[in-house]
Order: structure tokens, then C-alpha cells, then sequence
């Protein structure tokens, strides 16, 4: 179909103060944008009422962040349209005008930085945006054509405008809940286990939202009863409605007691199944989540605790989900991302002699430590969107508390947890000191170190390269607090004299520096393991020679890490040049086999759930720097040698330990850029891309079921996305 030729003129916007326009309302974020206002009065002709085609060319790195189309109408009215620049190139997308225009303006979620774009408009027909509609449709969603054919035009531009969200975290969100959620649900069953639901109140607005969700629960078809532990007065009889005293039970208690009463009701009455709803904000429940509760706790008949996901409701729109995790330890050291909605069994309560009382607020937290500390695998992740939690408006005090924005950590709660993490920690190791983490009421472990430091090996394997080399090196001094390390430069086949030069007046001029010579053909997994055996040092730091570190912490940070009994392979924050995000842990089963967290988000961004700045984790972590006890690394026998010369042998790494019980783990605390494939080269020819695919074929066969699903990743974000949207 012709586009229609009717305006197509390319402008560079100009950026104004965002405080003189008035988009608070509009956008799903608090940080301050950066407008762009296009003015159209110097045109002879203004824009009509029709469709447009309307495309954006950003002429720079602009990674993950969006675009809002603000269109202001000739009648003062205005219209908004989304447009997503997830990467530098051309953005396209329909938009209907539903009469002339007076100006556009566009908003970045990029504050501060001046985005280089061009715009081009073009008007087009009406059976030409229905067909773009339709191909749309058709590429992004399970519709047929067939199906299509039911729908009015109406109805598929509705849908088509959902494919562009007004907020990265709600990309395709809206289609999500439409099209996949519904399979996800077991079928719903009548005779359902009767839960014991306790609900607290520790302020009027708690309680009102507790007398709500008692007026929710009546319309359930279950036999459940509830418990409302409130510290305000309140009348039994105005609660009860028609609900019975068999089925509810509402205790008035003082603020320091109320974990007291609880325990002390649970002991009497000794309920199976205890259902917790955090009442800080105002919710609503899926009316699945008895059902689903069922299913699971018949299915694992040790659930000890078991926790779900969420999303928020602003506007009575469904917004923000909150996909977790399956159990990650180390992120529940560094907050209590589980929150404090949650099924306990009584059998876990009894296990744990109840819970502690004076911890007040944090007492499910520090139940949810003790349990991952002694039975881990009872601890259970239904990754099913359960509850829905109320964001009013922006002068809501709990929508103020979440930004609206998914970044930051899942429970910026009122309270903090401080006490009862440094609490735990008394019991399991007094020697771990608790800091206050990067994000609010999250924390940083300082993992103790032995007082006769242990030796740490960085081993650099490289073929010239030495401007790469030296950089490194030089970094190293640098930017090393640590003191007692060697570094091991393996030398393979570098050609070059000044390259030869160069290591021999590196090791004449540090005592610290050893050349080793690899004189076969490249093979990553071989060097590394070659360099291992030509040192006794207990702890191994592998690291490509193309990094540059800019922490001074980061070496006794991956050391502390590597010490613990528990851990096998410790990964850190590595940004490419342009300061965004390069690895911030690796996620099974994107692209061939695995791809990095977070890849392209900007240096200062929290991250998904504030994950980027929260030690954490994951199955595996990156070998452009990685370390790793020599005893760990001697028992999963090192790389891969003959199977994985080149790729994945990092990631085999890690998977082996894991399966030998060892967990792995990421942090933000070591940071280092990675001038990532400038030292090897791309896999672009015949035999490069042949010995590629082989080891890709390799990691399916031996590791398919983690490819298939990590238990670190929430199964409904995209499998090819690294950036955490559905």
C-alpha cells in the first residue's frame, strides 16, 4: 500500500526544561524527563486528523529507555503515544490524530543527556494502517488471521497500541496478562485446603485495608478463617458483615505484642496452612490463589514457605509486575525480596519454635533466613501473579514509596530490616559485618577475611594485545587494595617484539608478575587450566586481558566471596566502554544458550528490582572476570578442554559447580569495564562459526534442563530478552 506523501521533514529537537511542561501525570516514572518540543507553525499546511506514520532515528547509543508522544490538539485537548529505543536506529510505529494539531512534544526517561533523533512524519490511509495493524498483531500475539476477522478496527488498534508501552518495565505486559496468563493457571478446584489468614494492623490506614480484604474474602468459596491482630480499636461486630465468629477472629493488642498474640494463637489453635497478607498497602487477591496454594502444597508435601508474585493496580490498570525468583540466598541476605505476603506452614512455625517477637515487623523475614539456612529446598516460588497491590496516585504515601517504577528493591518498607539480618548473622557467623547496601533498607555482608590473607592468582591469557594488556595490568596496581596476589601472564604465541619486551620487563620490574609461555593453538579452556597448575595459590582470579578495573575494592571483594564454604564461582560488574552495562550475571537460556543480565542498562541504573546494585545468585557469571577457590576448581576438574575450546566453558564452569552443591554468586561491589571481543576477534568465519556451533550443541546436550529453566529467572519474562519485560 502507497504511503501517502503529506509531511516528511526531518527535525533535530530542541531540548527544554522539563519544569515547563506539565507531564507529571502522564508518566509512569518521578524522574525528571528530557523534553523535546516539535513546533509545526512554520508549515503551510497543519497536521489534519487521520493516521501517521511516525518514525524516530536515534543517531546514538540510547539503550533501553522510551519515548512519550505528547500531541497537543488544536482544541487543547491532548493525545500520548509511546514509543520504545531499546538500541541507536530507526523506531517506527502508527499514530491516529483525531484532529489538527497545534505542537508535539516528545519526553525522554533519559534525563540530562542530549539524544541526537530525527523525526519523519507521514500521513497515510486508513486500509494502510490496517494493514500495518494486522502484521502487528499477527507477529506479536497468538491472533490469526481468521481470528482477526472478529475483531473490529477498533479493537485491533486498541491492541496494536498495547505492543508500545508507556514504561519499560510494562513492555508487552498488557498482552501478557491478556494472552499468556490465562495458561498458566491450574484448573480451579472446589475443595480447596482451609487456610488460616493473618492479617495485622499497625495503623488506621492498615486497618481499613484489612476490613477491605475481609470484604473481598467473603465472595470466596473457601473454608478459610481469618486473623486480624490489630493495634487499633476497633468493633468485632462492625468487621464481621457476614462472616461468623467461626471464621473470624479479631484480637486488639499492643504494638510490641503482636507477634507475641500471634504466636500464641497459632500454638492454641495449631492451623495447617497460614496464609500471610502484608497490609502496609491496600490489595487485592487472585481469585486463584487458593486453588493454585492447593496444587502446590499437595504436589511438594514439605512446602515449608511458599511465595508468589505480584503486580501493582494504578488506575485500575494492571502495572509493574513483580516476577521473583526461585530461592536466592544471597539476594535474601541483601534484602527480603520475598515480602511479607507468603503461605507458612505450622509445621515450619513449630520447627522454628515459633517466631521471634522482638523483631516486630521483620519477624517473617528473619523466618524466611532460618529456614533457607536449614532447609533451603522447603522453601518454594509459585511464579504466578497472585496478588495485586493499590497505587492510588502520586500523593499516595505507598505509591511514593514504589516510585511507581520498577526499579529498586521490592519492599522499600517503612521499617528496617537491619536488625534482623544482623541478628541472623549472630547465630549462623558473628564474625560477618552488615553495611548498609547501595539502595534503601538493603544491606552489603562483609564476608570476614583470614588474617594471614590467602594468595590470589589473576591469571591474564593473551597474544599480544599489550596496550590491552598493559591497561589491565596497569589497573591492577593501581586500583588493588588487596596486597597479597600474583599476577600470571600467559603468553600465546604473540608474534610481535614489543610484545615479548613487554612481559619481560613486566616480570623484571614486579616480583609479583610471572610470564608463562602456551606455544599451541588458542584454546581458552586449556590456557587457563595450564596457567592453574604452575601456581599454588587457594584462590584463582580469571581474567581477559581486554578489562580495566576501577574499584579499589574489588579483588578482596570477589575474595571475601570466594571464601565462603558455599560458594563456587564469583562473577562482577563489568560495563563495556560506553558505560552501560556488559554482565551483571548470566541468565540460562537466552540466544544460543546464555546471555547477560541487565546487558545495556545504563552504569547508575538500580536494575530490575534494584538486582544491579544487590550481591546475588545466578547459575553462572562471566570468565572475563571470575574467581574461584583452587579446591572448588580442582574438584569440578577445571575448564572444559576438548569439548569447549572457545565459548561456554565459563558457563560449563559455573553449572558444574552448581551441581556439585556450590552456589554461585554475583556482585556489584567489583566493578571493571570489558572491552568486550577486541582482543580474539569475531566468530565469522566457516570454521569458527562450525566449532561455534558444536559448543553450543555441547551445552544443550549436557546442560539442557538449566538451559530450559533457571531457577534464578522468572519463567515469564521474554527467553530472549535480557532486560526483564514479558
Amino acid at each position: 500500500m502507497k504511503i501517502l506523501s503529506w509531511l516528511n521533514y526531518k527535525i533535530t529537537p530542541q531540548v527544554r526544561a522539563a519544569a515547563s511542561f506539565n507531564f507529571v501525570d502522564t508518566e509512569l516514572t518521578t524522574r525528571q524527563p528530557t523534553i523535546y518540543q516539535l513546533l509545526f507553525s512554520s508549515f503551510e499546511k497543519s497536521l489534519l486528523y487521520g493516521f501517521y506514520f511516525f518514525e524516530l532515528d536515534a543517531k546514538c547509543e540510547c539503550s533501553l529507555g522510551y519515548y512519550k508522544i505528547h500531541i497537543q490538539l488544536k482544541s487543547d485537548k491532548s493525545v500520548y503515544y509511546s514509543l520504545p529505543v531499546v538500541r541507536k536506529g530507526k523506531h517506527k510505529r502508527l499514530i491516529w490524530l483525531p484532529e489538527s494539531i497545534q505542537e508535539i512534544f516528545l519526553s525522554s526517561d533519559k534525563p540530562s543527556k542530549t539524544i541526537d533523533v530525527s523525526i519523519t512524519i507521514n500521513k497515510v490511509s486508513q486500509n494502510f494502517a490496517r494493514k500495518k495493524i494486522q502484521q502487528k498483531i499477527i507477529k506479536k500475539s497468538e491472533y490469526s488471521n481468521d481470528e482477526l476477522k472478529e475483531l473490529s478496527f477498533e479493537e485491533c488498534w486498541e491492541l496494536y497500541d498495547t505492543f508500545f508501552p508507556t514504561h519499560k518495565n510494562q513492555s508487552n505486559y498488557i498482552q501478557w496478562i491478556r494472552f499468556k496468563e490465562p495458561k498458566l493457571w491450574f484448573p480451579v478446584i472446589s475443595d480447596t485446603l482451609e487456610f488460616q489468614i493473618i492479617l495485622m494492623a499497625r495503623t488506621p490506614s492498615q486497618l481499613r485495608n484489612c476490613k477491605q480484604l475481609i470484604n473481598q474474602l467473603m465472595h470466596f468459596e473457601t473454608k478459610n478463617k481469618v486473623l486480624l491482630l490489630s493495634t487499633i480499636a476497633c468493633d468485632k461486630k462492625s468487621i464481621l458483615n457476614e462472616h461468623t465468629s467461626e471464621t473470624l477472629d479479631v484480637i486488639t493488642v499492643s504494638v510490641d505484642k503482636i507477634v507475641y498474640r500471634l504466636n500464641i494463637f497459632l500454638s492454641v489453635n495449631k492451623p495447617s496452612h497460614c496464609l500471610f497478607i502484608d497490609s502496609t498497602q491496600a490489595c487485592t487477591l487472585s481469585p486463584y490463589i487458593f486453588s493454585e496454594l492447593t496444587h502446590y502444597i499437595k504436589q511438594q508435601s514439605n512446602c515449608e514457605i511458599i511465595y508468589f508474585d505480584e503486580d501493582r493496580l494504578y488506575k485500575e490498570q494492571r502495572v509493574h509486575p513483580i516476577f521473583k525468583q526461585n530461592l536466592n540466598i544471597d539476594l535474601l541476605y541483601s534484602q527480603n525480596y520475598i515480602g511479607n505476603s507468603c503461605y507458612i506452614s505450622y509445621s515450619s512455625f513449630v520447627k522454628q519454635c515459633g517466631f521471634d517477637p522482638v523483631l516486630q515487623d521483620s519477624f517473617l523475614y528473619y523466618h524466611y533466613l532460618k529456614t533457607s539456612q536449614q532447609s533451603p529446598q522447603n522453601i518454594f516460588h509459585i511464579p504466578k501473579i497472585l496478588l495485586h497491590r493499590v497505587l492510588r496516585d502520586k500523593t499516595d504515601s505507598t505509591a511514593s514509596t514504589y516510585s511507581l517504577s520498577y526499579e529498586g528493591p521490592i519492599e522499600l518498607q517503612h521499617f528496617s530490616s537491619l536488625q534482623c539480618i544482623t541478628q541472623f548473622f549472630k547465630t549462623v557467623n558473628p564474625s560477618v559485618t552488615i553495611n548498609a547496601g547501595m539502595l534503601p533498607n538493603t544491606h552489603h555482608i562483609i564476608w570476614p577475611l583470614p588474617h594471614n590473607l590467602p594468595k590470589v592468582a589473576i591469571i591474564i591469557p593473551t597474544k599480544d594485545s599489550i596496550d590491552l594488556v598493559k591497561t589491565a595490568v596497569d589497573s591492577i596496581f593501581a586500583n588493588t587494595t588487596y596486597t597479597n596476589y600474583e599476577i600470571i601472564i600467559v603468553n600465546n604465541n604473540s608474534e610481535k617484539a614489543s610484545s615479548l619486551e613487554y612481559f619481560e620487563r613486566l616480570v623484571s620490574q614486579h616480583t609479583n608478575v610471572t610470564c608463562l609461555d602456551y606455544p599451541y593453538p588458542f584454546n581458552y579452556s586449556a590456557i587457563n587450566n595450564f596457567a592453574a597448575k604452575h601456581t599454588s595459590a587457594p584462590v584463582l582470579v580469571f581474567l581477559n586481558n581486554d578489562v580495566k578495573v576501577i574499584s579499589a575494592n574489588w579483588l578482596t571483594e570477589l575474595v571475601r566471596q570466594a571464601l565462603r564454604e558455599d560458594i563456587g564461582c564469583v562473577g562482577a560488574k563489568l560495563y563495556y566502554e560506553n558505560g552501560l552495562i556488559q554482565h551483571a550475571g548470566v541468565i540460562m537460556g537466552l540466544g544460543h544458550v546464555a546471555g547477560h543480565s541487565h546487558r545495556f542498562f545504563d552504569q547508575d541504573s538500580d536494575g530490575y528490582l534494584g538486582r544491579l546494585k544487590q550481591v546475588q545468585n545466578y547459575l553462572a557469571v562471566t570468565g572475563a572476570c571470575l574467581a574461584i577457590r583452587r579446591s572448588v576448581f580442582e574438584e569440578i576438574d577445571g575448564f572444559e578442554e576438548e569439548k569447549l575450546p572457545v565459548a561456554y566453558n565459563d558457563v560449563d564452569l559455573c553449572l558444574k559447580s552448581f551441581k556439585k552443591g556450590y552456589r554461585n554468586v554475583w556482585t556489584p561491589y567489583a566493578e571493571l569495564y570489558h572491552y568486550e571481543s577486541l582482543s580474539r576477534g569475531k566468530d565469522t568465519t566457516p570454521e569458527k562459526k562450525a566449532r561455534f556451533l558444536k559448543e553450543v550443541g555441547y551445552m544443550h546436550h549436557k546442560w539442557d534442563t538449566y538451559i530450559k529453566s533457571d531457577p534464578y529467572h522468572n519463567p515469564n519474562f521474554a527467553a530472549n530478552k535480557e532486560n526483564f519485560t514479558v
